[in-house]
């Protein structure tokens, strides 16, 4: 959990970046608050956003109840980009287990290949980090600041099952680009000294 200030530095972050510039400043703000209580958004075991959206809690966190209010009253003037963005953040937040997997297919494609291109262009950063997996790496403080690594990792943990073939291999040569191999335990540590008399 971020609270106010991570919720402030995480939006900051975001706000500037390039890739999303023509996204509307409310979509940001709406995303960043997403990534930011994703765990307990999770927990809640909600079938819809908004329905998470218009818990109970979001009385309580201004940033919700802001959340709440924008998705409500401006959700008919989304951009088709906008609601796709946050129909993919729907998938990893909420309960999907009634649909049946031909239902979730695009959603599943679109969300993957979102996933690729935020470890496309985080790749030397991630790299950094020296993380044994990528879920670590996405954890990492330098990656929190992003939504985007909040998304790659619930997506990766929901769904990593669930990928094709082609997604499984691309996966896999993420993993191997970027986090670093580390010997079992019983074979980093030096061998015994012997005693001697």
């Amino acid at each position: 959990m971020f609270g106010q200030s991570g919720f402030c530095a995480l939006y900051t972050e975001w706000f500037f970046c390039p890739l999303f510039g023509a996204m509307a400043a409310d979509v940001r703000k709406t995303v960043a608050f997403l990534a930011a209580y994703s765990d307990e958004l999770v927990q809640l075991n909600k079938h819809t956003l908004e329905a998470l959206l218009k818990s109970n809690r979001a009385k309580q966190v201004k940033e919700w109840n802001r959340a709440k209010s924008y998705f409500v009253r401006q959700y008919d003037s989304f951009t088709f980009e906008e609601k796709e963005l946050l129909e993919d953040w729907e998938l990893l937040l909420c309960d999907v287990s009634s649909l049946e997997s031909v239902a979730l297919l695009p959603g599943l494609q679109r969300c993957f290949q979102r996933v690729d291109a935020f470890l496309k262009e985080h790749a030397e950063a991630l790299k950094k980090i020296s993380a044994r997996n990528l879920d670590t790496a996405l954890r990492s403080r330098h990656m929190l600041q992003f939504p985007m690594s909040t998304f790659t990792r619930l997506f990766l943990g929901k769904f990593e099952k669930q990928l094709e073939t082609e997604q499984v291999k691309a996966l896999s040569t993420w993993q191997q680009k970027l986090c670093v191999r580390r010997a079992p335990d019983h074979e980093a540590m030096p061998p015994k000294r012997r005693k001697t008399c």
